[in-house]
């Protein structure tokens, strides 16, 4: 049985405002709080790169709450922006009113990143999809949204409301690292089935 899982191609996004949930989660240098490392965030770029007739809001998790790898997602912004060779805007903010207004206030082209979303309570637990669509940070956000693009391939078999509680709400596509991941894991099936 071959994986299946809408595309960006799949999906009229010109001119939307698209979520897409992304994995930038980095180590950090616990001296410095400095990122160390830029794999993530630059996987990440190639789907925000082909967004660019969109307006883009990128959300990621960095670190868990108590450790010293919990931080603001502000120095991912500058490493992105690095990446894609424009301005990434920043939001110290995961849905409230400063997330909100940023969002609405996006031209196209433009990408916002919203904070770490783990200082959301709620992302840091898991839920059935449809109990997802209904925590503060889905409703709350949803309806500023057009599309939901999942490009967190390390976390996409977390239930966690970024992950699974748009899509119960908005239409859905995998970015291109989970596309490049499922196409991988099809290619294993077929090896192991003998086709």
């Amino acid at each position: 049985m071959a994986l299946k899982m809408l595309s960006i191609e799949d999906m009229n996004i010109t001119g939307k405002t698209v979520f897409v949930r992304v994995d930038m989660n980095t180590p950090i240098d616990p001296k410095t709080g400095k990122l160390m490392e830029f794999n993530r965030i630059k996987e990440a770029s190639v789907t925000i790169r082909d967004l660019k007739k969109s307006k883009v809001v990128v959300a990621s998790h960095q670190g868990r709450v108590g450790r010293n790898d919990f931080i603001s997602l502000e120095q991912h912004a500058e490493a992105l922006a690095n990446f894609l060779g424009y301005k990434v805007k920043f939001v110290d903010d995961v849905f409230g009113p400063a997330a909100r207004e940023k969002i609405d206030s996006l031209s196209i082209g433009e990408v916002l990143l919203l904070d770490n979303l783990r200082l959301c309570a709620e992302e840091n637990k898991e839920f059935l999809p449809k109990d997802a669509a209904k925590t503060m940070l889905v409703q709350r956000l949803y309806k500023h949204f057009d599309v939901c693009v999942l490009d967190s391939f390390p976390t996409a078999h977390r239930s966690c409301p970024s992950i699974v509680g748009f899509s119960e709400l908005l239409p859905a596509c995998g970015g291109r690292l989970v596309t490049k991941e499922l196409k991988a894991l099809n290619r294993l099936l077929n090896v192991a089935k003998g086709i």
